[in-house]
């Protein structure tokens, strides 16, 4: 039986905003300030076996400007054993190696960027990590705290049938089906470009070696679907 996740997300939201530069969940303006919390998803691949994948974009940055101008944005996290990959702002995807860390871009007016920040969860090691936001465009400047909570009941967002499991060992993508046959595998970036493709069996594996650490989706012929973390 399969499971749906929602991401929650507990917010303070702003009625009105006049700034250059804007922080938005879910279409809603987030006020200077404030602390949002938002869930990971996590992946059943089989019974008593749970992937957590963190792919979280929200929030998202929004230039409210009637001109382009420059962004930066700053992270700065709660801890050093809080581990966060950051995907957003920049094309680059990386582990954030400092306790900040700063990104530059310029964004078009009116125009929304995800600030794509991973926290790095242990699989099945429930925890809370937390950062600091900060985002400046044309003089002015907002702030917010995130909160991402790894817990027990935070959902399941997808589940595969009882014998079938996909994993990832370093950078290889194994799978094994409860059925025969031969399934064609592709994995894609997060802007939905084909990175890697192959066949397998019942059991079989795809060498992504290839590949630069991040995230990324992979889909079965068939319907089966998910993310993985490459490090």
């Amino acid at each position: 039986m399969k499971k749906i996740f929602t991401l929650l997300c507990s917010a303070v939201f702003a009625l009105t905003a006049s700034a250059q530069v804007e922080f938005v969940v879910d279409d809603k303006v987030v006020e200077d300030g404030a602390t949002i919390t938002l869930h990971p998803s996590m992946i059943e691949l089989a019974p008593g076996f749970e992937l957590v994948d963190g792919m979280i974009k929200a929030p998202y940055i929004k230039n409210t400007d009637t001109e382009a101008g420059k962004l930066t944005v700053k992270v700065v996290r709660a801890d050093m054993s809080h581990h966060f990959s950051w995907c957003g702002i920049t094309t680059a995807c990386s582990p954030m190696s400092g306790m900040s860390e700063s990104r530059s871009a310029v964004v078009p007016a009116g125009e929304m960027v995800a600030l794509d920040l991973h926290p790095e969860f242990e699989d099945g090691v429930y925890a809370t990590y937390s950062a600091t936001v900060t985002a400046s465009l044309g003089g002015a400047s907002r702030t917010i705290n995130i909160n991402y909570v790894y817990s027990e009941n935070m959902g399941v967002e997808g589940t595969l049938a009882d014998a079938d499991a996909v994993r990832v060992a370093g950078k290889t993508l194994n799978f094994r089906f409860a059925t025969p046959g031969v399934r064609t595998v592709a994995v894609y970036s997060t802007d939905g470009r084909k990175v890697a493709e192959g066949r397998v069996g019942d059991a079989g594996n795809l060498n992504l070696s290839h590949l630069q650490n991040g995230v990324y989706l992979y889909q079965v012929q068939g319907g089966k679907s998910g993310k993985v973390m490459l490090k």
